[in-house]
């Protein structure tokens, strides 16, 4: 998760910044694409030294597997605030009890899902 967490933040970061200066069109590019860069470079840095402090143990947790959640999940969290945006407000809008429903059900598919990936690190 000290792999993982980080990536999906620099991911999901580069992401919303990205699709947000290009569909809002009084956005400044420039400093939009630079803090995109800089997001996806410091995933690429917490990526390598991650994958470096598993080289260096000897029984690698496995790097990979973090590396690839990280940005698996980065991705996903780039898309979850247009998504609840649309669904929640609005005429025909689900209201904020519809959406908690909503979302708790997407928490307990999402534990359904990671629990296979992370039960060899709860040990």
């Amino acid at each position: 998760m000290a792999v993982a967490f980080p990536i999906a933040a620099g991911v999901t970061l580069a992401i919303t910044g990205a699709v947000g200066g290009l569909l809002k069109t009084g956005g400044r590019l420039v400093p939009l694409a630079s803090s995109a860069v800089l997001a996806l470079a410091a995933s690429i840095f917490a990526a390598a030294a991650g994958r470096g402090r598993a080289r260096a143990q000897t029984p690698a947790p496995g790097a990979g597997k973090a590396i690839a959640l990280g940005i698996f999940a980065g991705i996903f969290m780039a898309g979850f605030y247009p998504i609840l945006r649309c669904g929640a407000w609005g005429e025909e809008g689900l209201g904020p009890y519809g959406t908690a429903v909503l979302f708790r059900r997407g928490n307990v598919a999402f534990y359904v899902f990671a629990k296979p990936v992370f039960s060899e690190f709860s040990s």
